[in-house]
């Protein structure tokens, strides 16, 4: 006996259903995917420029002799709270050697980064506030080989706030391109002294915008802990 096999189909109906429901997820979950893949490949490049930075620095501290340009904690004496001070006397030197060595060409700095009171405004946080992240005074900008951009500070100037400020490194891992965001493609550094040798740190100052993170936090591969002491020297 011939048996007739009947293969039941989607009708036309349920094949549009379907296809609006796919594409209902795709539109709610797309953006987050894009969004955690482009923070990931802003992590992958800071990574990569730290990496590069703090080599140079360990080549021109040990080759060059060049420590005398840092930021440092005084601790409380007596009735004097503590304070931030500074050894800036070879961060000029330290500046035109970190130049020649990464062989960054000098450009016009244009960026307008989100001002420090705006960023805590609007839900984002910082290491330290005795130190103001905005701009005030002249800085020099250069553009790696690999499109990063370094912003220095002044290495001389007529006030603390200029000579303190030679001891940062901004790194804006992503150059003129979006988004310009702290704690996104853009991350302030410090420079300390630690066992005779200039380190790269965020322990003295850091700004990030909300939903960027600490350069600890990238480096160590770890979240952003609110409840997690944000001052300390890494080990």
């Amino acid at each position: 006996m011939n048996k007739k096999i009947f293969q039941d189909g989607f009708t036309l109906a349920e094949v549009l259903i379907t296809l609006g429901i796919i594409g209902v997820v795709a539109a709610m979950t797309l953006p987050t995917l894009i969004g955690k893949y482009q923070m990931k490949s802003f992590e992958v490049a800071f990574k990569k420029q730290y990496a590069v930075l703090q080599d140079t620095f360990n080549y021109l501290n040990l080759e060059e002799g060049l420590t005398k340009c840092y930021v440092y904690l005084v601790p409380q004496n007596g009735d004097i709270p503590s304070h931030y001070a500074f050894e800036y006397s070879e961060c000029s030197t330290l500046q035109e050697e970190l130049v020649n060595k990464l062989n960054l060409q000098e450009i016009e700095y244009f960026h307008k980064y989100a001002k420090q009171s705006d960023v805590l405004t609007n839900g984002g946080a910082m290491v330290n506030g005795s130190v103001t992240h905005d701009f005030s005074s002249p800085v020099k900008a250069y553009l790696s080989k690999d499109g990063a951009i370094y912003i220095l500070g002044p290495n001389q100037g007529g006030n603390m706030i200029d000579r303190n400020r030679s001891s940062y490194i901004v790194l804006d891992v992503n150059g003129s391109k979006k988004p310009n965001k702290w704690g996104y493609d853009v991350f302030w550094l410090t420079i300390v002294l630690k066992n005779n040798k200039i380190m790269l740190t965020d322990e003295l100052a850091s700004l990030i915008e909300k939903g960027g993170r600490f350069p600890r936090d990238i480096l160590r591969n770890q979240n952003n802990d609110p409840n997690k002491p944000v001052t300390f020297y890494w080990k």
